[in-house]
């Protein structure tokens, strides 16, 4: 499996106050009070259309079943996700610590996005 990493710790659609990590799969809602509502606003606003009040995506149960992982990560904006994710706490409010648990992650970032691993 391939994936990306967000800036605030999301992957594959596992976002920030939606995330579950016991989930195989599930349906997120789309709330404004959410801080990653506005990137939805955005992309919605490209195609004038509605902001949807939710969305179906791969849990992180899945992705740990994956038999390999490739998380891509790049730019200084995601340097911060990066290390916390390497780093910090275990974390729902944090969904990519989860992929620490995974058993053959490869991570490949730029140099941007690994300015802060040590």
């Amino acid at each position: 499996m391939v994936i990306g990493l967000g800036s605030d710790g999301h992957f594959c659609g596992n976002m920030p106050k939606t995330t579950d990590f016991d989930s195989i799969s599930y349906e997120a809602q789309i709330k404004p009070e959410y801080p990653w509502y506005d990137v939805f606003v955005e992309i919605y606003k490209g195609y004038n259309q509605p902001v949807p009040e939710s969305f179906v995506t791969i849990g992180p149960l899945s992705v740990l079943k994956a038999k390999e992982v490739l998380l891509i990560v790049n730019g200084s904006n995601k340097a911060e996700a990066l290390a916390k994710m390497l780093k910090g706490p275990l974390a729902e409010d944090f969904p990519a610590s989860i992929l620490r648990l995974h058993s053959n992650i490869t991570v490949i970032a730029d140099e941007a996005a690994a300015k802060l691993i040590n």
